[in-house]
């Protein structure tokens, strides 16, 4: 009877010991599980838990590529041809404002106020102003000028008699409209040239001169693709004449320069005469060589600061 009722109490403590560690396995699963679903709660929203600590050090995260501004020049040229012959010497306006039209309206390109001379600038544009622009599609430019007068020559038909000259006022509106379809994207460099075409935009009176400012031209390109036609342009029309020249200036530069530093090389106070001259011929023979070989870059650094190859760039840019 005794050990009957031993065996059932101690029957009793194991179960409830069973049970507790049970109980306590369950609340330890759950506590992992619970910080578990804290860390990835703070790993999702706040970065990752390393140790339960927040890491830091995870990079920030930087803005797209294709939200880099890109860069947009202005330039400003003219036709002139026909309005030179018909005897006007001089075109001014104070331009004062550049916009562009694309996907977002109107943007400002330019405020900066500069007056220009149209007869002077002709196809050799200058440029106006560089702005910063944001990566999109573009169809027109709107252009605002503050003043505008013209010089006129007029040609006397009696033989012997001065020509006489003088300035008129031009009529006409104080703004301009050109459209173009280009597109800009981000970090590039373009060129929008803007062209006035007096040729066909003015009249003269006797006491005024009309101007139709929607006779404007424009187009809107990427610099390097610009830049690369028009080196091929003037390397074909302008550069070949410059080159032949400047070769035969340095071939002669080259034999005074050799001559005069392989004389100051062989004049050892020991040498023979003999001796020297061997040593001042063979000078010669291999720096000569070294020297003229060079040629084709000194030219090629010449010619394109010549003012004619400057030119020529300037104006294929303009219409670029």
């Amino acid at each position: 009877m005794n050990k009957t009722l031993v065996l059932a109490l101690f029957s009793i403590l194991v179960l409830f010991g069973c049970l507790g560690q049970g109980q306590q396995t369950k609340n330890e699963s759950l506590n992992r599980s619970t910080a578990n679903v804290t860390d990835f709660v703070k790993n999702t929203t706040e970065g990752p838990v390393v140790n339960g600590t927040e890491n830091t050090s995870v990079p920030p995260i930087t803005p797209s590529a294709a939200q880099q501004p890109a860069r947009v020049r202005s330039r400003v040229s003219a036709s002139i041809l026909s309005a030179t012959s018909k005897g006007l010497n001089s075109f001014n306006i104070t331009l004062a404002k550049v916009e562009l039209h694309g996907e977002n309206g109107w943007i400002t390109l330019s405020s900066d106020v500069k007056p220009y001379d149209l007869i002077q600038i002709g196809q050799l544009s200058v440029l106006h102003s560089e702005s910063s622009v944001q990566p999109g599609k573009f169809d027109s430019v709107r252009l605002t000028w503050l003043k505008q007068n013209a010089g006129v020559t007029t040609v006397s038909a009696i033989p012997g008699v001065v020509s006489t000259k003088k300035t008129l006022p031009v009529e006409g509106n104080l703004s301009g409209e050109a459209e173009f379809s280009g597109t800009v994207e981000s970090n590039g460099t373009y060129i929008l040239s803007v062209i006035f075409d007096l040729d066909s935009s003015v009249a003269i009176f006797e006491d005024k001169i009309l101007f139709d400012a929607n006779k404007i031209t424009a187009s809107l390109g990427k610099y390097s693709e610009c830049r690369y036609r028009c080196v091929a342009i003037c390397d074909n029309d302008v550069f070949p004449e410059c080159d032949s020249g400047c070769r035969n200036d340095v071939e002669a530069e080259c034999n005074i320069k050799v001559k005069t530093d392989c004389q100051t090389k062989c004049c050892a106070p020991d040498c023979t005469a003999t001796a020297r001259e061997e040593c001042r011929i063979n000078c010669i023979s291999k720096d000569l060589a070294a020297c003229i070989a060079n040629a084709p870059s000194v030219c090629r650094d010449r010619c394109t600061n010549e003012s004619k190859y400057v030119r020529c760039m300037d104006g294929c840019l303009a219409y670029c």
